[in-house]
Protein backbone atom coordinates (compact mmCIF):
# COMPACT_ATOMS: atom_id res chain seq x y z
CA UNK A 1 0.00 0.00 0.00
CA UNK A 2 1.34 3.73 -0.94
CA UNK A 3 1.32 6.01 1.95
CA UNK A 4 1.50 9.48 1.11
CA UNK A 5 3.37 12.33 2.70
CA UNK A 6 2.08 15.55 3.66
CA UNK A 7 3.49 18.73 3.79
CA UNK A 8 1.71 22.19 5.51
CA UNK A 9 -1.23 20.30 6.80
CA UNK A 10 -3.95 23.07 5.55
CA UNK A 11 -7.33 20.82 4.27
CA UNK A 12 -7.04 21.03 0.19
CA UNK A 13 -4.00 23.33 -0.36
CA UNK A 14 -1.82 20.89 1.35
CA UNK A 15 1.10 19.11 -0.84
CA UNK A 16 1.00 15.59 -0.86
CA UNK A 17 3.94 13.10 -1.86
CA UNK A 18 3.37 9.89 -2.87
CA UNK A 19 6.38 6.69 -4.03
CA UNK A 20 5.80 5.03 -7.52
CA UNK A 21 6.27 1.62 -7.65
CA UNK A 22 7.71 0.33 -10.95
CA UNK A 23 8.58 3.89 -12.41
CA UNK A 24 11.26 4.14 -15.76
CA UNK A 25 14.02 5.74 -14.09
CA UNK A 26 14.48 8.28 -17.23
CA UNK A 27 17.04 11.12 -15.03
CA UNK A 28 14.25 13.78 -16.09
CA UNK A 29 10.96 14.80 -14.06
CA UNK A 30 8.13 15.08 -15.22
CA UNK A 31 4.84 17.71 -14.83
CA UNK A 32 1.48 17.76 -15.87
CA UNK A 33 -0.41 18.79 -16.72
CA UNK A 34 0.90 20.91 -19.49
CA UNK A 35 -1.67 23.13 -19.52
CA UNK A 36 -4.96 24.09 -17.41
CA UNK A 37 -8.32 25.83 -18.59
CA UNK A 38 -10.35 27.67 -15.78
CA UNK A 39 -13.54 29.64 -15.70
CA UNK A 40 -13.69 32.03 -12.75
CA UNK A 41 -15.90 34.81 -11.69
CA UNK A 42 -14.39 38.06 -10.24
CA UNK A 43 -13.74 38.27 -6.30
CA UNK A 44 -13.77 34.25 -6.51
CA UNK A 45 -10.86 31.57 -5.61
CA UNK A 46 -9.98 28.29 -7.43
CA UNK A 47 -7.61 25.60 -6.63
CA UNK A 48 -6.30 23.39 -9.38
CA UNK A 49 -3.71 21.06 -9.07
CA UNK A 50 -0.07 19.74 -10.83
CA UNK A 51 1.70 16.88 -10.25
CA UNK A 52 5.45 16.57 -10.36
CA UNK A 53 7.69 13.03 -10.49
CA UNK A 54 10.75 12.79 -9.89
CA UNK A 55 12.19 10.34 -12.54
CA UNK A 56 16.41 10.80 -11.13
CA UNK A 57 17.92 8.03 -9.48
CA UNK A 58 18.97 10.33 -6.74
CA UNK A 59 16.91 13.06 -4.37
CA UNK A 60 16.38 16.30 -5.79
CA UNK A 61 15.25 19.64 -4.45
CA UNK A 62 12.58 21.41 -6.74
CA UNK A 63 11.60 25.25 -6.85
CA UNK A 64 8.24 26.81 -7.98
CA UNK A 65 8.41 29.70 -9.52
CA UNK A 66 5.91 32.38 -11.48
CA UNK A 67 5.56 33.68 -14.86
CA UNK A 68 3.58 35.56 -17.83
CA UNK A 69 3.12 34.58 -20.87
CA UNK A 70 1.41 36.51 -24.13
CA UNK A 71 1.16 36.21 -28.10
CA UNK A 72 4.30 34.86 -29.85
CA UNK A 73 6.45 36.52 -31.58
CA UNK A 74 6.72 33.72 -34.36
CA UNK A 75 3.37 32.16 -36.06
CA UNK A 76 5.15 28.41 -35.29
CA UNK A 77 5.16 29.03 -31.34
CA UNK A 78 1.99 28.41 -29.01
CA UNK A 79 2.94 30.96 -26.37
CA UNK A 80 6.11 33.68 -25.02
CA UNK A 81 7.12 33.13 -21.83
CA UNK A 82 8.31 36.40 -20.58
CA UNK A 83 10.78 35.47 -17.99
CA UNK A 84 10.17 38.04 -14.93
CA UNK A 85 8.36 40.99 -16.77
CA UNK A 86 4.57 41.33 -16.18
CA UNK A 87 2.68 40.50 -19.11
CA UNK A 88 -0.58 42.28 -20.72
CA UNK A 89 -2.56 39.71 -19.58
CA UNK A 90 -0.78 39.01 -16.11
CA UNK A 91 -2.19 36.02 -13.67
CA UNK A 92 1.01 35.62 -11.88
CA UNK A 93 0.01 38.26 -9.26
CA UNK A 94 -3.06 36.10 -8.70
CA UNK A 95 -1.09 33.02 -8.53
CA UNK A 96 0.38 31.02 -5.57
CA UNK A 97 1.19 27.91 -3.65
CA UNK A 98 1.85 26.86 -0.32
CA UNK A 99 5.87 26.39 -0.49
CA UNK A 100 8.18 27.06 -3.39
CA UNK A 101 10.60 24.28 -2.49
CA UNK A 102 10.55 20.82 -1.37
CA UNK A 103 12.47 17.63 -1.57
CA UNK A 104 11.36 14.64 -3.61
CA UNK A 105 13.44 11.12 -3.44
CA UNK A 106 13.49 8.99 -6.67
CA UNK A 107 10.39 7.78 -8.01
CA UNK A 108 8.33 10.32 -5.99
CA UNK A 109 5.38 12.20 -7.09
CA UNK A 110 4.28 15.12 -5.61
CA UNK A 111 0.75 16.53 -5.94
CA UNK A 112 0.91 20.35 -6.06
CA UNK A 113 -2.14 22.33 -5.19
CA UNK A 114 -2.28 25.56 -6.90
CA UNK A 115 -4.38 28.39 -5.82
CA UNK A 116 -6.15 31.44 -8.31
CA UNK A 117 -7.59 34.24 -6.64
CA UNK A 118 -9.10 37.12 -9.04
CA UNK A 119 -9.91 40.27 -7.32
CA UNK A 120 -13.36 41.43 -7.68
CA UNK A 121 -12.47 44.52 -9.75
CA UNK A 122 -10.87 42.39 -12.17
CA UNK A 123 -12.51 43.16 -15.73
CA UNK A 124 -13.53 40.60 -17.75
CA UNK A 125 -11.18 38.50 -20.31
CA UNK A 126 -8.55 36.58 -20.23
CA UNK A 127 -4.85 36.35 -17.73
CA UNK A 128 -2.36 34.22 -18.54
CA UNK A 129 0.26 32.83 -16.12
CA UNK A 130 2.63 29.35 -16.05
CA UNK A 131 3.64 27.40 -13.01
CA UNK A 132 7.83 27.31 -13.77
CA UNK A 133 9.32 24.22 -12.04
CA UNK A 134 13.19 23.77 -11.89
CA UNK A 135 15.41 21.12 -10.04
CA UNK A 136 18.60 20.68 -8.66
CA UNK A 137 20.61 18.16 -6.74
CA UNK A 138 20.80 17.70 -3.57
CA UNK A 139 24.24 16.54 -2.98
CA UNK A 140 26.66 19.44 -2.71
CA UNK A 141 29.22 17.91 -4.79
CA UNK A 142 26.23 17.03 -7.84
CA UNK A 143 25.44 20.52 -7.61
CA UNK A 144 29.06 21.44 -7.93
CA UNK A 145 29.48 19.56 -11.32
CA UNK A 146 26.39 21.18 -12.37
CA UNK A 147 27.60 24.88 -11.66
CA UNK A 148 30.76 23.96 -13.84
CA UNK A 149 28.75 22.90 -16.53
CA UNK A 150 26.11 25.10 -16.55
CA UNK A 151 28.65 28.51 -16.17
CA UNK A 152 27.21 28.64 -12.17
CA UNK A 153 23.56 27.56 -12.57
CA UNK A 154 22.77 24.17 -10.59
CA UNK A 155 19.21 24.14 -12.51
CA UNK A 156 18.56 20.35 -14.36
CA UNK A 157 16.03 21.85 -16.13
CA UNK A 158 12.73 23.93 -16.29
CA UNK A 159 9.08 22.92 -16.97
CA UNK A 160 6.60 25.31 -17.11
CA UNK A 161 2.80 24.23 -16.67
CA UNK A 162 0.74 26.74 -18.32
CA UNK A 163 -2.79 28.24 -16.68
CA UNK A 164 -5.47 29.57 -19.34
CA UNK A 165 -7.65 31.86 -16.91
CA UNK A 166 -11.10 33.94 -18.10
CA UNK A 167 -12.20 35.99 -15.90
CA UNK A 168 -16.08 35.52 -16.89
CA UNK A 169 -18.43 38.69 -18.32
CA UNK A 170 -18.82 40.17 -21.69
CA UNK A 171 -15.48 39.68 -23.83
CA UNK A 172 -15.10 39.94 -27.46
CA UNK A 173 -14.69 36.38 -29.30
CA UNK A 174 -13.77 36.83 -32.46
CA UNK A 175 -11.14 34.46 -34.77
CA UNK A 176 -11.27 32.44 -38.40
CA UNK A 177 -9.39 30.32 -40.01
CA UNK A 178 -7.05 32.40 -42.72
CA UNK A 179 -4.85 30.50 -44.58
CA UNK A 180 -4.54 26.37 -45.57
CA UNK A 181 -2.10 25.05 -47.72
CA UNK A 182 0.46 22.57 -48.87
CA UNK A 183 4.05 23.33 -49.18
CA UNK A 184 4.20 21.36 -52.62
CA UNK A 185 1.32 21.70 -55.21
CA UNK A 186 2.57 18.19 -56.76
CA UNK A 187 4.89 15.87 -54.83
CA UNK A 188 6.94 13.01 -56.01
CA UNK A 189 5.74 10.67 -52.58
CA UNK A 190 3.92 11.37 -49.29
CA UNK A 191 4.30 12.58 -46.47
CA UNK A 192 2.20 15.69 -47.42
CA UNK A 193 2.48 18.21 -45.11
CA UNK A 194 -0.73 20.75 -44.07
CA UNK A 195 -0.35 24.18 -42.65
CA UNK A 196 -3.08 26.40 -41.34
CA UNK A 197 -3.30 29.74 -39.76
CA UNK A 198 -5.89 30.52 -37.12
CA UNK A 199 -6.46 34.40 -36.29
CA UNK A 200 -7.53 35.55 -32.66
CA UNK A 201 -8.99 38.82 -33.47
CA UNK A 202 -11.00 38.98 -29.67
CA UNK A 203 -9.79 39.55 -26.35
CA UNK A 204 -9.85 36.21 -24.68
CA UNK A 205 -7.84 32.87 -25.84
CA UNK A 206 -10.35 30.51 -28.64
CA UNK A 207 -9.10 26.53 -28.70
CA UNK A 208 -10.04 25.65 -32.33
CA UNK A 209 -10.47 22.10 -33.12
CA UNK A 210 -11.81 19.88 -36.01
CA UNK A 211 -10.50 17.22 -38.79
CA UNK A 212 -8.77 17.06 -42.23
CA UNK A 213 -10.53 15.26 -44.76
CA UNK A 214 -8.68 13.99 -47.82
CA UNK A 215 -10.49 12.40 -50.82
CA UNK A 216 -9.10 10.44 -54.10
CA UNK A 217 -9.85 11.53 -57.67
CA UNK A 218 -13.03 9.87 -57.46
CA UNK A 219 -13.98 11.90 -54.34
CA UNK A 220 -14.12 8.80 -51.94
CA UNK A 221 -12.53 9.85 -48.80
CA UNK A 222 -9.16 7.73 -47.40
CA UNK A 223 -8.39 10.14 -44.70
CA UNK A 224 -9.42 11.90 -42.34
CA UNK A 225 -6.73 13.62 -39.76
CA UNK A 226 -8.06 15.00 -36.86
CA UNK A 227 -7.15 18.48 -35.66
CA UNK A 228 -7.41 18.14 -31.46
CA UNK A 229 -8.41 21.64 -29.68
CA UNK A 230 -5.19 23.75 -28.96
CA UNK A 231 -5.20 27.44 -27.88
CA UNK A 232 -4.51 30.72 -29.63
CA UNK A 233 -3.51 33.78 -27.99
CA UNK A 234 -5.32 37.23 -28.13
CA UNK A 235 -4.03 39.13 -31.26
CA UNK A 236 -2.20 36.07 -32.17
CA UNK A 237 -2.18 33.94 -35.66
CA UNK A 238 -0.53 30.77 -34.95
CA UNK A 239 0.48 28.43 -37.64
CA UNK A 240 -0.02 24.60 -37.27
CA UNK A 241 0.84 22.03 -38.89
CA UNK A 242 -0.56 18.12 -39.52
CA UNK A 243 1.43 15.57 -41.76
CA UNK A 244 -0.51 12.81 -43.74
CA UNK A 245 1.89 10.42 -44.90
CA UNK A 246 -0.13 6.56 -46.37
CA UNK A 247 3.06 5.38 -47.95
CA UNK A 248 2.63 4.73 -51.83
CA UNK A 249 0.25 6.72 -53.22
CA UNK A 250 -0.34 8.38 -56.65
CA UNK A 251 -3.19 10.56 -58.20
CA UNK A 252 -4.71 13.81 -57.66
CA UNK A 253 -6.56 14.71 -54.56
CA UNK A 254 -8.37 17.18 -52.59
CA UNK A 255 -8.13 18.27 -48.25
CA UNK A 256 -10.77 20.00 -46.65
CA UNK A 257 -10.03 21.44 -43.26
CA UNK A 258 -13.01 21.41 -41.01
CA UNK A 259 -12.09 23.80 -38.45
CA UNK A 260 -14.60 25.06 -35.26
CA UNK A 261 -13.05 28.22 -33.40
CA UNK A 262 -14.07 27.25 -29.79
CA UNK A 263 -16.95 29.11 -29.30
CA UNK A 264 -20.55 29.26 -31.34
CA UNK A 265 -21.13 27.13 -33.65
CA UNK A 266 -19.62 28.44 -36.62
CA UNK A 267 -17.23 25.72 -38.61
CA UNK A 268 -14.46 27.58 -40.63
CA UNK A 269 -13.68 25.35 -44.04
CA UNK A 270 -10.70 25.96 -46.96
CA UNK A 271 -10.11 23.25 -50.01
CA UNK A 272 -6.74 22.56 -51.48
CA UNK A 273 -5.77 20.20 -53.98
CA UNK A 274 -2.77 18.77 -55.11
CA UNK A 275 -1.16 15.59 -56.60
CA UNK A 276 1.37 13.11 -56.06
CA UNK A 277 3.21 11.68 -58.78
CA UNK A 278 6.07 9.39 -57.94
CA UNK A 279 8.01 10.07 -60.89
CA UNK A 280 10.66 7.22 -60.59
CA UNK A 281 7.26 4.96 -61.06
CA UNK A 282 5.97 6.85 -63.70
CA UNK A 283 9.08 6.96 -65.83
CA UNK A 284 9.29 3.10 -65.51
CA UNK A 285 6.09 2.94 -66.47
CA UNK A 286 6.00 4.77 -69.28
CA UNK A 287 9.56 3.48 -70.22
CA UNK A 288 7.86 0.02 -70.16
CA UNK A 289 5.05 1.10 -72.44
CA UNK A 290 7.36 2.66 -74.87
CA UNK A 291 9.74 -0.61 -75.11
CA UNK A 292 6.37 -2.50 -75.20
CA UNK A 293 5.26 -0.53 -78.09
CA UNK A 294 8.93 -1.19 -80.26
CA UNK A 295 8.55 -4.54 -79.52
CA UNK A 296 4.89 -4.99 -81.05
CA UNK A 297 5.86 -2.76 -84.01
CA UNK A 298 9.42 -4.80 -84.81
CA UNK A 299 6.92 -7.64 -84.71
CA UNK A 300 4.44 -5.90 -87.03
CA UNK A 301 7.08 -5.12 -89.69
CA UNK A 302 8.66 -8.60 -89.11
CA UNK A 303 5.33 -10.32 -90.10
CA UNK A 304 4.98 -7.84 -92.71
CA UNK A 305 8.47 -8.38 -93.97
CA UNK A 306 8.39 -12.29 -94.13
CA UNK A 307 4.54 -13.20 -95.05
CA UNK A 308 2.32 -12.22 -97.18
CA UNK A 309 -1.52 -12.89 -96.68
CA UNK A 310 -3.67 -12.89 -99.53
CA UNK A 311 -7.06 -14.90 -99.03
CA UNK A 312 -5.51 -16.32 -95.89
CA UNK A 313 -3.07 -18.36 -97.58
CA UNK A 314 0.98 -17.70 -97.26
CA UNK A 315 2.04 -16.68 -100.69
CA UNK A 316 5.60 -18.27 -100.13
CA UNK A 317 3.91 -21.47 -98.37
CA UNK A 318 4.83 -24.52 -100.54
CA UNK A 319 2.21 -25.84 -102.89
CA UNK A 320 0.16 -28.26 -101.61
Amino acid sequence: MLMGTFLWGFNAQAITIQPLKGLDMANDFVVGPGRTVLNINPGETSIKSISLTNRFTEERRFKIEFDDFTSPDNPNDSIKLLNGEKGPYSLKDFISVETTTFVLQPADRADVPVKISIPKNTPPGGLYGAVMITTQSTDPLEVAKENEVGGGISIAGRIASLFYVRVNGDVKEDGSLTDFSTDKMVYNSSPIKFNYVYKNSGSVFEGPSGLIEIKNLYGTTVEQIPISQYFVMPGADRLETKVWDRGFTMGRYTATIKLTRGYGSTIDQKTITFWVMPWKVVAGILIGLFLLLVIIRGIRIWFRKNFEYKGGKNKKAPPA
